[in-house]
């Protein structure tokens, strides 16, 4: 079994006061492995990347790309998209690179948020558990099980007491992002909040 958070930002996120290693050594401390979502770049990613095996985290290349539509997560691209795109033609880019995309946080109540548009987007997952944005969504919930898409979840961290306290439960530990993308498509993971106190 493996949990990875995968809904971080770090100072390569404008919007997010979370310094890069801490959030290494913080998941480090918690046994969890990172995601790196930052808005619209996969530069903290790969930075982060680079520092996994002296913190000893799996770390995984994602990206939360701004659409006109809303926020859409990509995990396994290696080439930045274009923001503020419509979001099916976002996620045709995220697609031909063989990575997939996740609905953000679809119903939190912003600009940010795809709403209806997760009812038929060519998602390949929806975020049901957003620490950040109130926790599970059960509208998120409901839309995934009736659509047949992967359930997972985050913290949305962007300060570093939410890092690894939410995330996504794999049965094995990925060991790359074609591992974490083939999880994905199969459906096997599920979103996992932790008490800790």
């Amino acid at each position: 079994m493996s949990i990875i958070d995968m809904h971080v930002h770090t100072e390569f996120s404008p919007c997010s006061r979370v310094k890069l290693i801490e959030s290494l050594s913080k998941a480090a401390q918690l046994g969890v492995g990172l995601a790196i979502t930052d808005h619209d770049t996969i530069k903290g990613a790969l930075k982060a990347k680079s520092f996994s095996q002296k913190y000893e985290v799996k770390i995984f290349i994602g990206c939360e790309v701004s659409t006109k539509d809303g926020q859409v997560l990509a995990y396994g691209i290696m080439e930045e998209i274009p923001p503020y795109l419509p979001a099916e033609q976002t996620i045709e880019l995220i697609h031909e690179q063989g990575a997939v995309a996740v609905a953000s946080h679809p119903f939190r109540n912003d600009r940010e948020s795809l709403f209806e548009k997760t009812y038929f987007l060519p998602l390949d997952g929806i975020e049901v558990l957003n620490l950040a944005g109130g926790g599970v969504s059960k509208d998120a919930r409901e839309v995934a099980v009736r659509r047949g898409l992967a359930q997972t979840g985050g913290s949305d961290a962007h300060t570093l007491n939410l890092v690894g306290e939410a995330g996504t439960k794999f049965p094995y530990q990925p060991e790359s992002e074609e591992d974490l993308i083939k999880l994905i498509k199969r459906k096997e993971c599920t979103p996992v909040k932790f008490t800790r106190r």
